[in-house]
């Protein structure tokens, strides 16, 4: 059987992975969970077929592969020389309801289904979906000593599953306190709500952090309205976007880029306003008049409430929040997204990440089949990351236990490179914060390889099928890795102590040692431990995706090109070159004091590394514990078919597979591979190690999710509305939580 490259099962197993070659170490020990998007209710996995079973396209084709239900894996090292795997499907309540209005013999209208629309999956009536699949995060409360475990996503608060059963046990705090930063009658029983996928807890006060944010723009609100049109009218929609794409220049940059731009969202907004007033043909005609004025005044009234607020959680308390203020007490607008927080004993770092999660970027997919309105709708919703990041940093002791919802400022502080994730050291003494740092540099992470994308270094080649969806991975700068000092008393970058660090890898004009192409996820001892902070971190292994011509698309060669990024430190051509070449991905071990890259393993031909997670040793004695013990990764492994054609766009069969490293001998390649033919994982991200993953009670703080999302569809005018969205939460929703 031909196995596709992002092929992913959702079925639920517990099985023991059996051995391809070497033999599992004996002083391992625990478990390790990480999550992976595996397709929707419609796809049951992946990858996203191309045509429907009657023929017709799939209007899923092509979705991003982040973009999926949540399924978690836990690889079980409690026994000697054995590692078994079991698999469970996050199935929090908008899982349930996108189960019935997509079923076949649903009664419920195509106003209640949800569709990919981008990096977010939605439904008219019902919300937007979160599907908890980015990232898993453990906490442990000193009353109770056993691990619990969150789901997260960047789209939605952190839901609680057992450790054991994967059964969903609680949302963590009530619907009522997330803002969903949208006007209030666009309300749904599943706001859109966007928060971090990497929420922090710390073992040692036993505080759990994370986000909630908002961005006043006004693309976001004709975003939404134009999704109801989009639902409704699709054909009317189809041809306004198709006459569209012929009053545009789809070749403009820069500043002429924006000028289209700005057009474009006006003849959008005077187009969403026609449409709702479809109705009302003489009030149509007069509100025309005056149209220009109600657009500035629901923009003024109704598209203002921007902002971001810090949330802290205990066991035995609500969640209490405060608005962070920048230096000058003004709301802070973020420019992306806050995908990562992070922590010290004494301070919390809020990091305005160059990853687009936000709502401009969760409806530029509509029609992606259509060979002119994708791309026009690609190119003008997607714009180019900043070229730095900012983080602000808020003082722990500002937070005063009296209730929260208060007000804290905090400091400002630019970073000169693009960031998505980073770690901290818990030790701030004399008040310096020392980062470990991702620099993701001209990269666009929230982008995906799309059937209309052609190669940048052949634009005649269009991207092949079983890469669509893929991040864009090809990266028009290297990355970077980094040490950070902080003044916190300042809000200054130590510059002097500071490093932005890359290893180009090249050796006899090839890139054959260790890099920095495509920085990605990285791992250390006692990552997001929910048992102890971590002083100083010594080492930091870091995974980098290469260069590869198939994931370097034309469209993101253009977008960070020379003129409008010139401070990189490669150049377009040079880029263009290096890429054609190739350079394979990598998994090394960087010193955290010399900055240099002490080890690393340099994968094969169509090999890709995806997730990487420290196991540390049972009972190790080393003097160096960051890399005493092994380094568990998810390895889709490409190998050639036999007999193929020249002519055959389908050249490799794609194995799942785990290679396990000793942390301290990289070089020296996987101590052993593993896999199972019922063990299906496409693209999985990020992971945790805990030492005890046992079954848990319902916890005190658990709290009714009919009464949570009731209040919300009680607040629907409309009765008929209301009415059948009650029924289907009561029939098809509810039962599965009782």
């Amino acid at each position: 059987m031909v196995r596709a490259f992002s092929t992913a099962s959702i079925a639920e197993i517990d099985v023991e992975l059996t051995l391809i070659e070497g033999s599992v170490p004996s002083d391992m020990y625990g478990y390790v969970f990480i999550n992976s998007a595996c397709g929707t209710v419609n796809s049951k996995g992946l990858p996203y077929k191309e045509f429907l079973p009657d023929g017709s396209f799939n209007e899923e084709f092509g979705s991003p592969l982040i973009n999926g239900d949540g399924v978690v894996i836990r690889f079980d090292l409690s026994e000697s020389g054995k590692v078994k795997v079991s698999t469970g499907l996050m199935k929090p309540p908008c899982y349930y309801a996108d189960v019935a209005t997509s079923s076949p013999d649903s009664t419920y209208g195509d106003d209640f289904k949800f569709r990919n629309i981008g990096l977010g999956r939605r439904s008219l009536r019902l919300g937007t979906r979160n599907q908890l699949s980015t990232a898993v995060m453990p906490i442990r409360f000193k009353s109770e000593g056993v691990t619990r475990l969150l789901a997260t996503f960047d789209a939605g608060r952190p839901f609680e599953f057992d450790p054991k059963t994967f059964k969903i046990i609680t949302p963590i705090g009530k619907s009522e306190i997330w803002r969903s930063f949208l006007p209030f009658f666009m309300n749904t029983p599943f706001n859109t709500v966007i928060s971090t996928a990497h929420p922090v807890f710390d073992p040692d006060t036993e505080e759990l952090f994370t986000v909630n944010f908002g961005k006043s723009k006004k693309e976001e609100w004709l975003d939404k309205l134009l999704f109801e049109i989009y639902v409704r009218h699709e054909e009317r929609l189809r041809k306004f976007l198709d006459k569209l794409t012929q009053r545009i220049d789809l070749n403009a940059q820069g500043s002429e880029l924006e000028r289209e731009r700005k057009r474009v969202f006006t003849e959008i907004n005077n187009f969403i306003f026609s449409e709702h007033l479809r109705s009302l043909p003489f009030v149509s005609r007069i509100l025309t008049r005056i149209r220009e004025f109600i657009n500035k005044l629901t923009s003024k009234i109704l598209l203002s409430n921007n902002g971001v607020f810090l949330m802290k959680w205990t066991e035995r308390d609500p969640m209490k929040q405060w608005e962070i203020l920048n230096e000058g007490g003004k709301a802070i607008n973020l420019a992306h997204n806050m995908h990562q927080i992070g922590f010290s004993k004494n301070y919390l770092l809020l990091c305005d990440t160059n990853f687009k999660f936000t709502f401009d970027t969760m409806l530029n997919f509509p029609f992606q089949n259509d060979p002119k309105i994708g791309p026009m709708i690609r190119k003008l919703m997607c714009k180019p990351m900043n070229e730095n990041s900012t983080l602000y940093l808020v003082k722990r002791s500002d937070l005063n236990d009296n209730g929260g919802n208060g007000k804290v400022k905090a400091k400002t502080i630019k970073l000169e490179h693009e960031t998505v994730h980073f770690s901290v050291d818990y030790d701030d003494s004399g008040d310096i914060i020392t980062i470990h740092s991702a620099h993701n540099c001209s990269a666009c992470v929230a982008d995906w390889l799309r059937s209309y994308d052609t190669l940048a270094t052949d634009t005649t080649q269009r991207m092949t099928k079983d890469k669509l969806g893929l991040i864009a991975v090809g990266e028009m700068d290297i990355g970077r890795v980094g040490r950070l000092r902080i003044d916190a008393a300042k809000g200054e970058l130590i510059k002097d102590q500071s490093e932005f660090k890359f290893f180009d890898g090249i050796e006899n004009h090839n890139i054959t040692k260790a890099h920095t192409w495509g920085i990605g996820l990285y791992t250390h001892r006692d990552m997001l431990s929910h048992e102890t902070n971590i002083p100083k971190i010594t080492h930091i292994f870091w995974q980098s995706y290469g260069l590869k011509k198939e994931h370097l698309s034309k469209f993101i060669f253009d977008m960070y090109n020379d003129r409008l990024r010139p401070n990189k430190q490669f150049k377009s051509e040079d880029i263009r070159k290096l890429t054609k070449k190739g350079a394979p991905p990598v998994l090394q071990c960087v010193n955290t004091d010399s900055m240099e890259s002490e080890d690393f393993f340099a994968f094969g031909e169509e090999q890709y590394m995806w997730s990487l997670q420290f196991v540390p040793r049972l009972n190790g004695n080393s003097n160096t514990p960051g890399k005493d013990g092994y380094i568990l990764t998810t390895v889709i492994n490409g190998q050639l078919i036999d007999n193929i054609d020249e002519e055959d766009e389908i050249k490799y069969k794609y194995l799942p597979e785990i290679w396990i490293f000793d942390a301290a001998d990289l070089k020296g390649g996987p101590v052993v591979r593993l896999h199972h033919q019922d063990f299906s994982f496409g693209f999985t991200i990020h992971s945790v190690w805990v030492n005890q993953a046992d079954s848990v009670e319902v916890p005190k703080y658990a709290f009714s999710i009919k009464d949570d999302i009731n209040p919300s569809i009680r607040r629907i005018l409309n009765r008929n509305l209301r009415e059948k969205m009650q029924d289907l939460f009561d029939q098809k929703v509810y039962p599965n939580f009782e």
